[in-house]
């Protein structure tokens, strides 16, 4: 292995090819960063979820990192963020391309460069991150995003983010692929990058939206929503006209919701909808948790969820409709019809 790095270096340097690539993450750096983390506020450790294009990033002074996952095949993709990244700088292509052909694009490589070449902002750079999280085989067939080579990169991009003070910015990095694990992508967003400091924001996008970025659901104590083009997410039967407002409504603004016996696609649904809508969900159960949302199938179910209201007094057992008439009125409405009979 050693014997084929070197002769790859040998390559690299009669080429005149210097790779981009982000090197590993020392273990005794890793350590000494997680031990001079500051105590931080919980704004400052918060994700901001951000209703906007991420190649524009939310960031109007300082460095910003965009993070995009591409495969190991060295071939620059077409429509979603693919063109719009060549829309902002012809080097994103250019380089992934480059890369390829010098064998440079492992799995859990991160290439790291300056995106300013078309477009700039006054008071910061922006840069790309392209993480190597995907392979594609012979015959053309794509992985989903493999959160190991995830993992890896996003520990390389923290140690860029410290170092350089910059904001990170992503898209719902794997929605559109086979196998899309969002919990597992988040947890790994939040461990690495918002848990220790780095200021993070995760984008939704909005076709009509131009190069504004709008807070979907800011952290607590987030000043207003920058003005710009009208947005709006919609839930289920959501009204299609325009409300007027360049705000998303913020109906579900202190509640924090955790699942509880509701399947992984339900979930996903109806905690992406909560999040836009301002709600939070809780991983864990906790004081924080306002209101369970469950769906109570037998006498143990019954039983565990007895057992959490016992134990956290000010927690509501709601059925999942509750949320459903929510979103669909855009409006809380009272829990009194989609409580839980525990007695």
């Amino acid at each position: 292995q050693e014997k084929k790095q070197k002769k790859k270096m040998a390559w690299w340097a009669s080429c005149g090819y210097r790779s981009l690539c982000l090197q590993c993450v020392d273990s005794d750096e890793e350590e000494d960063d997680a031990s001079s983390m500051c105590s931080t506020d919980s704004n400052s450790t918060d994700i901001h979820y951000v209703m906007g294009d991420v190649t524009h990033p939310h960031a109007s002074k300082g460095d910003a990192i965009i993070i995009h996952c591409v495969d190991d095949s060295g071939r620059w993709g077409r429509g979603g963020l693919f063109t719009a990244l060549e829309v902002r700088s012809d080097e994103p292509r250019k380089q992934y391309e480059l890369a390829g052909k010098m064998k440079d694009l492992d799995v859990g490589n991160v290439l790291l460069f300056p995106i300013d070449d078309k477009q700039s902002r006054l008071d910061g750079q922006d840069q790309l991150a392209l993480i190597v999280a995907q392979q594609r085989d012979k015959s053309n067939n794509l992985s989903g995003i493999l959160l190991s080579a995830l993992d890896e990169g996003l520990k390389k991009i923290y140690i860029a983010a410290r170092r350089s003070k910059a904001s990170v910015h992503l898209p719902r990095i794997g929605q559109s692929t086979k196998g899309f694990n969002w919990y597992g992508t988040e947890r790994l967003i939040r461990k690495h990058l918002a848990s220790r400091g780095i200021p993070t924001f995760i984008y939704y996008h909005n076709r009509a939206a131009r190069n504004t970025p709008q807070m979907v659901t800011g952290t607590r104590g987030d000043d207003s929503n920058r003005p710009g083009d009208e947005t709006q997410v919609p839930g289920p039967s959501a009204p299609s006209h325009s409300s007027g407002s360049a705000e998303l409504p913020s109906f579900m603004k202190g509640v924090h919701v955790f699942f509880y016996n509701i399947p992984a696609s339900e979930r996903k649904r109806l905690s992406r909808y909560l999040i836009t809508y301002d709600g939070d969900e809780e991983d864990i159960m906790s004081a924080e948790v306002t209101h369970i949302v469950a769906e109570v199938e037998n006498n143990i179910h019954k039983q565990e969820l007895q057992d959490l209201v016992l134990q956290y007094t000010e927690a509501i057992p709601v059925q999942k409709a509750w949320l459903e008439s929510c979103f669909s009125k855009q409006r809380q409405v009272n829990i009194i019809h989609f409580l839980h009979p525990l007695r």
